[in-house]
């Protein structure tokens, strides 16, 4: 090779170089010659470590042969005389054209350096090819200290590929004596630890490729096979979810469920909030739940083309909370209803619930014959069974409410929730530090009012509820839709008639103010009037309730 060079280059070369380094910098990594018998391996050139966007300066005159760009970046190759060429890799723009003469040291364009995998830093990639055969770039670079024949490699030299600065870019010397004994001391174990990072490169591409291979085969597996088989599973599910979800019967009993969670959360809220006991609290959960659970199912027998989920949903929750509220409401009045039936007895209440119950039915099948022209067995039974069921309960009830001992009670009932309010308000008064006499205070004003007007709030909520009960029981059992406005126009019917009885004792106490009244016909005619009076009284404040609360709901009057 030194004799190839002695052959092309000019004399003047050895004093005047025609060739010189593109950028200044550090030699990063040297030329390495190819391993393999085809060429391949090894590193066909120098790395110069530079900043990116430094400029990149032809190496020597000639001209632009080929511009363009490689995965690893983009290149200049420049044509110089004596079949030199040079090349410029990894550049981040190029400012010369293909076939544009250059001359040495003109700028070929700014260096990119990021994208070149052969090291790690920022670098400028520089090849030199001598008649198509890649030569080290060292060997025909300007070196004020050396000569070609100079440059040629020398028996014991080191790394061709050490770094060394030269003046005004990378070069190679080969200084002797101490280093080159140092060099030779050091020789076993630079080659024990290049026989090693060689090892570990070998390893890594190993493992790269089993990685390479062990994705390509999971991508594989996965479009194959998995993706496919997911996506026939995902269809089926959806399909066989669709198909019981079209089903009425499994949407009503999902909203049944859900407006059971519904009815026994605010259960639980009253039974926190409300001095009512535990058992009333379990008894109105459990109540209202399987009230839900049943008129979620009679709305989807009764609807077999409309269907609609939220339809469903909300009548359960109307129907499941006004049987929680019947309940609830019951359980405060447990104490009206122990003193009622003391006071009453089984015959009374018995007497009570029969007559109450015939007179609902002659009412009805009376009313009924004279708007429609025939008479309704089934209407008149029905009737029969809620007359006979709200005159024995409202037996009791009114009983207990006129007892004398009721107060005595009901006080008894107070001071045991006043006891578990005020351990409570107790503690936190500590933790705010608050006297607690003056929340003490504050409980007895509240016990008071509650002694004065709980039994009558309690008796309102009972009457409303009652009557809403007995209105969904009506429409279950007469095949007739269950809506919101028939709910609340039951509960306040029933309210107001409860206000009527309680305040002003019904007709029959209007009517026993006056003496006509109290003997021998006169109270025949009382308890017949009265009855007849209550009947079409609360039927007028219902149908009443019903066609206003129908207007602001823009319910049907029959939802099919």
């Amino acid at each position: 090779m030194p004799l190839l060079l002695v052959a092309v280059l000019p004399p003047r070369a050895a004093a005047e170089p025609r060739f010189g380094w593109p950028l200044k910098g550090r030699i990063i990594r040297g030329f390495e010659p190819p391993r393999g018998h085809y060429g391949e391996g090894g590193h066909q050139g120098v790395d110069i470590a530079g900043g990116a966007g430094a400029q990149v300066k032809a190496a020597g005159e000639g001209t632009v042969a080929w511009v363009g760009e490689l995965p690893t970046g983009r290149f200049v190759s420049v044509s110089h005389a004596g079949g030199v060429r040079t090349i410029y890799l990894d550049l981040g723009s190029i400012s010369v054209a293909a076939g544009q003469e250059v001359s040495r040291g003109q700028v070929l364009g700014t260096l990119g350096g990021g994208r070149d995998p052969s090291s790690s830093r920022t670098h400028l990639h520089f090849d030199v090819y001598l008649n198509g055969v890649a030569v080290d770039p060292r060997l025909v670079m300007g070196d004020d200290r050396a000569s070609f024949i100079r440059l040629c490699p020398v028996s014991g030299t080191g790394d061709p590929r050490a770094p060394s600065p030269v003046n005004g870019g990378p070069g190679l010397t080969e200084p002797s004596g101490a280093p080159s004994l140092l060099r030779r001391l050091t020789a076993p174990v630079t080659g024990v630890l290049g026989t090693v990072r060689d090892g570990i490169g070998t390893a890594w591409d190993g493992a790269c490729e089993l990685w390479s291979s062990a994705t390509g085969a999971f991508d594989r597996w996965w479009d194959s096979s998995a993706y496919p088989f997911l996506c026939d599973v995902g269809s089926g599910f959806a399909d066989t979810f669709n198909q019981v979800w079209s089903n009425r019967y499994v949407q009503a009993t999902v909203a049944g469920l859900l407006a059971a969670v519904v009815v026994v959360g605010v259960v639980l809220i009253v039974a926190f909030t409300l001095p009512i006991s535990a058992t009333v609290a379990a008894v109105a959960a459990v109540a209202g739940g399987l009230a839900c659970l049943v008129v979620a199912i009679v709305y989807a027998v009764m609807h077999p083309e409309g269907f609609r989920f939220v339809d469903c949903f909300w009548r359960s929750v109307a129907g499941g909370g006004a049987v929680a509220t019947l309940v609830v409401s019951a359980g405060g009045l447990s104490a009206i209803v122990s003193t009622g039936w003391a006071e009453a007895g089984l015959l009374g209440t018995l007497k009570a619930a029969f007559t109450s119950g015939l007179f609902s039915a002659a009412f009805e099948g009376t009313t009924g014959y004279l708007f429609t022209g025939h008479l309704s067995v089934k209407k008149v039974l029905v009737a029969f069974a809620m007359g006979f069921v709200s005159g024995g309960v409202f037996k009791v009830v009114n009983e207990g409410l006129t007892a004398g001992r009721f107060l005595e009670t009901l006080r008894v009932a107070f001071e045991a929730s006043h006891l578990k309010v005020m351990a409570i308000f107790e503690s936190g008064c500590a933790m705010l530090r608050i006297s607690s006499e003056t929340v003490r205070g504050v409980l007895i004003v509240i016990e008071d009012i509650g002694l004065r007007v709980g039994e009558k709030v309690a008796y309102l909520a009972f009457s409303g509820s009652f009557g809403s009960t007995l209105h969904i029981a009506s429409c279950l059992v007469n095949n007739k839709p269950i809506t919101y406005t028939g709910i609340l126009a039951s509960f306040v019917s029933g309210a107001a008639m409860g206000a009527f009885t309680l305040y002003l004792g019904g007709f029959k106490g209007l009517m026993g103010r006056f003496e006509v009244f109290n003997e021998g016909l006169g109270r025949v005619f009382k308890n017949l009037a009265s009855r007849v009076l209550t009947k079409a009284l609360k039927k007028g404040i219902d149908k009443g309730v019903n066609v206003t609360s129908r207007r602001i709901f823009n319910e049907e009057e029959a939802l099919k």
